[in-house]
């Protein structure tokens, strides 16, 4: 009695362990693993995994072991799963069932990222002011110092368009850095970035040919349409073929309604010149005379010189690197910035006037039936923004006369705030012109007596 008892235990135990672990079988299983994402330096994720049968269903596993091929890349807890980035490179995990050992293994290749890196860059050719999409970690504009194109002996720092992270819930990680494509960025170029996280660079390099997008726009114009606004940092002067002391680029755009428009020209490279902004009516290049024939509603913005109907007046300046020209309602007596919107005078005046861009001139008009004498004086009364040592330069001529002298009064800085012109006037129709040498944004006073 007692011996068929423990036959029937051993019989029994025996078919619980073939339930648990059915090794005659285990060759028919596999480990499948979920797919685990790049990681970046010091990230931690459960790996999760699973024993399936050949028709794909669960089987209950009972444990897995987890192991990691290079501990200094990922460490893995061999019991839960639990993998830690250690350190950048790659390492492959491998999930074993404790049961069936015969079951095929799951394995995955984990790459393992700095916080900051670029992992490429497109498309591979690029012209100035285009630009270039760097692939990568950590390289939000918000959590760098800069990105620069180049190589080791020229860097030109980029100015950048835009950031998309790949996963908008973890923006600072991976993502797509639109930036600018600038000169002087030489033929070859890889893009490099500085940031608190760490820097990298570009294991490759992009070529760059060295004209911007819209060229050749030298002397036909490059046409933007019907453009609400146009932004191009990346912009440049390309060498010419022809001996020409003043190169040019011309665009074209079309406005349909009346509204405000501003326009921004800057540059890091100041050398002797500034930069000039000329909108016309109409555009054609003279070869013979090697310049440009402009409209009659031509009209010349900014440092240099101004064009009022087509007669070019110059004026002298003081270069800098950075002009504006807004072309907006921004003080009295505004829009006042071409002559075609020139201010009426009386013959007795007193306004409070702003030089609202550098560079900028203001416009007057006034006409006089008989011999006259003119007095016009434009006082400082303080600077627009901070800026300090505005130079008003007051200017009096005849009204669209190609012959006209101007009678102008100059002020010096630190000498003379107050410039003032004092003019014999013949029965006939004028202008008077303010604009600040030095290019600083100015608020004064205009006072004008004009007498019979």
């Amino acid at each position: 009695m007692g011996h068929n008892r423990l036959i029937t235990s051993v019989l029994v135990a025996g078919l619980w362990v073939a339930c648990v672990y059915p090794t005659e079988r285990s060759s028919e299983l596999s480990v499948e693993m979920d797919s685990v994402p790049v990681l970046l330096d010091g990230d931690v994720v459960q790996v999760s995994a699973r024993l399936l049968d050949a028709n794909g269903n669960v089987v209950d596993a009972g444990p897995l072991t987890f192991t990691s091929s290079d501990v200094t890349v990922a460490a893995i807890d061999p019991e839960e799963g639990f993998l830690l980035a250690t350190g950048t490179g790659v390492s492959v995990i491998t999930v074993r069932s404790k049961g069936f050992v015969s079951a095929a293994p799951g394995e995955q290749l984990i790459k393992v990222q700095a916080l900051v890196t670029i992992d490429s860059m497109r498309p591979r050719v690029r012209f100035y002011g285009s630009t270039v999409r760097v692939y990568g970690s950590g390289l939000n504009p918000e959590s760098i110092f800069f990105v620069t194109l180049g190589d080791e002996q020229d860097l030109v720092v980029a100015t950048h368009e835009s950031w998309t992270p790949v996963d908008p819930n973890f923006p600072n990680r991976f993502g797509v850095l639109s930036v600018w494509v600038a000169p002087p960025t030489p033929r070859l170029a890889r893009a490099s970035v500085l940031a608190p996280a760490g820097n990298a660079q570009s294991p490759d390099a992009i070529a760059v040919i060295r004209r911007d997008i819209y060229e050749p726009n030298d002397t036909i114009p490059w046409d933007l349409g019907g453009i609400e606004a146009f932004h191009n940092p990346a912009l440049a002067f390309e060498g010419r073929s022809r001996d020409d002391s003043l190169p040019a680029d011309w665009y074209r755009f079309t406005q349909t309604v009346r509204g405000d428009r501003t326009f921004f020209v800057q540059s890091n490279q100041t050398t002797t010149e500034s930069y000039r902004i000329l909108l016309t009516d109409s555009l054609e290049w003279r070869s013979d005379l090697s310049n440009w024939i402009i409209g009659p509603d031509s009209w010349l913005l900014g440092p240099g010189f101004q064009a009022c109907h087509g007669i070019p007046f110059e004026l002298p300046f003081q270069p800098g690197a950075f002009f504006r020209v807004a072309i907006e309602d921004l003080a009295e007596a505004e829009e006042n910035d071409v002559c075609q919107s020139a201010f009426p005078l009386g013959g007795r005046d007193t306004l409070q006037l702003t030089i609202d861009n550098p560079h900028e001139a203001d416009w007057f008009s006034f006409s006089v039936s008989t011999a006259s004498t003119g007095v016009f004086q434009a006082e400082v009364i303080g600077s627009v923004g901070g800026f300090l040592d505005p130079d008003l330069d007051v200017y009096v001529f005849r009204r669209f006369a190609t012959d006209s002298i101007a009678l102008l009064g100059l002020s010096l800085p630190g000498e003379d705030t107050a410039p003032r012109a004092s003019v014999g006037l013949v029965p006939g129709e004028y202008f008077v012109l303010v604009t600040d040498f030095a290019g600083v944004p100015t608020r004064y006073r205009l006072v004008t007596t004009i007498v019979a």
